[in-house]
């Protein structure tokens, strides 16, 4: 089924959220791989493409389908399987007139959901077709992270030394204690990545409103940033295959306060996970997919 009512899919997918994180688990915190093994990740079984977005969140790791596909496979859903939702942004291209006469095309993207079931778990009769080998990793994930920071292009001044951590937009600068001060480098590169998503949203960089606009302390902009911010933060300690479990250190009282966003706006989900994703390709210098698309706010 397709819709194009953003508010309505939007509002499922922060019920989904909530319920996730009103058991303190936070859904983000996910192995995904870094090197594309795509064992780490969900994706589709009749492409093998990575489901990307708000979709990594909902989605465990594993092959999906939807039934149509899964019966013109020759397949069939389990009794009782729940399928779970997932969404896309449809790029409609339509033609609009402006004052002086003159046409242009412009794309608009809709919201549409679909639903899908886990090959493995929720089918019978179909045999997995992407993700049948592990990833050997013969490098330390804590060098790995290294890596990504050094070789981030356009990157902010980082500086060590102070106890706590925090990025200047004004002056461009992230600063952080020195990796002694933390307990684990898991907790360091954690700390040090929030900063470097949060420095992403610099006008040199991509512009992000919640960070070149400098929103005050407490105000919902910042809530956003700062949901960003932690989506990015620890879509990368988990892509460098760290024990993200290590930095599971959000106090009860800030995960309720991104409850209590999430239910004054639906939306918050979606377009943090989307900005977070698009913060994290920035970093590792990934290219820009193909269906990747500005999501509007309004």
């Amino acid at each position: 089924m397709a819709v194009s009512d953003k508010d309505f899919v939007f509002k499922m997918v922060s019920d989904e959220i909530q319920r996730r994180m009103s058991t303190n688990t936070l859904p983000w915190r996910k192995p995904w791989s870094l090197s594309g093994g795509s064992h780490q990740q969900a994706v589709s079984w009749v492409s093998g493409k990575p489901y990307n977005g708000i979709n990594r969140i909902l989605l465990d790791a594993g092959e999906y389908a939807t039934f149509k596909a899964i019966s013109q496979a020759g397949g069939r859903v389990n009794k009782g399987a729940k399928g779970t939702t997932v969404v896309y942004w449809k790029i409609i291209p339509r033609t609009v007139t402006e004052e002086d006469g003159t046409q242009r095309t412009v794309r608009t993207p809709y919201l549409r959901y679909y639903t899908v079931f886990n090959i493995e778990t929720q089918t019978t009769g179909l045999e997995l077709r992407w993700t049948g080998g592990e990833v050997v990793r013969n490098v330390r994930p804590s060098l790995i992270a290294a890596d990504v920071v050094r070789l981030m292009a356009n990157k902010p001044t980082i500086q060590h030394g102070r106890g706590d951590a925090d990025y200047s937009p004004s002056l461009d600068r992230v600063q952080i204690a020195s990796p002694s001060n933390f307990r684990n480098p898991e907790s360091y590169h954690s700390t040090l990545f929030h900063q470097l998503v949060h420095s992403t949203g610099h006008a040199a960089r991509l512009n992000r409103p919640t960070v070149a606009d400098n929103p005050a302390f407490g105000t919902d902009p910042y809530s956003r940033e700062e949901l960003v911010a932690e989506i990015g933060a620890s879509m990368l300690v988990a892509m460098c295959g760290m024990d993200f479990r290590r930095t599971m250190d959000n106090s009860v009282a800030y995960i309720q306060h991104w409850l209590q966003y999430l239910r004054n706006d639906p939306r918050a989900m979606v377009l943090a996970t989307a900005q977070a994703e698009k913060a994290v390709r920035y970093i590792l210098s990934m290219d820009a997919l193909e269906d990747d698309v500005e999501i509007s706010e309004d």
